[in-house]
């Protein structure tokens, strides 16, 4: 399955206007129920989904913070190229499975409900996350590559993990 590169207006965004730097595809997923309920207010990043690039999205140090439970304010650019009004915060969950292993994924919480309504998101549609930094800071852009159309069955593009962005008022340059 193909997987879209960042749309050429949303990279110019983030490299000319934000001066990002280190652009990396994180996923391409399907936003399924999870994804989308008003209680969990989170996107899910399964660890087994996560795109193989040659340069993984976080610094060791990153990960060593996550795996001890902690938690990384980030910056969103939205599908509009506005930048989330709301702080989104990066963790990772670990849950105990009965076989006695473990399942990890990384969770983006608090805003991503306003974010999702603000930008129309909706469950089964394609999108994928990309990772970039500014001045060494970790930020997350999201856009929309397919929708869905509310039954599982697509509007076009591929069924993989992607990112999208939404939008929000301001092009804050100040995050």
């Amino acid at each position: 399955m193909s997987r879209p590169d960042m749309p050429e207006e949303m990279k110019d965004f983030i490299t000319k206007e934000m001066n990002g730097i280190h652009l990396v595809r994180v996923i391409q997923k399907i936003l399924y129920q999870t994804d989308m309920g008003n209680i969990q207010n989170r996107l899910s990043i399964p660890f087994n989904q996560i795109i193989d690039n040659e340069e993984f999205f976080l610094t060791p140090q990153e990960v060593k913070l996550l795996k001890e439970r902690g938690e990384i304010q980030t910056t969103m650019v939205e599908p509009s190229l506005a930048i989330s009004q709301e702080k989104m915060v990066l963790k990772q969950w670990d849950m105990n499975k009965p076989t006695r292993k473990t399942s990890s994924m990384y969770v983006l919480r608090t805003g991503w409900n306003y974010l999702r309504e603000r930008n129309g998101l909706k469950k089964f549609d394609i999108v994928q996350l990309w990772s970039f930094r500014v001045n060494g800071k970790l930020c997350f852009a999201l856009f929309k590559v397919s929708e869905g159309n509310g039954n599982g069955d697509f509007d076009g593009g591929d069924c993989t993990n992607a990112s999208g962005s939404g939008s929000t008022s301001n092009r804050a340059r100040d995050f």
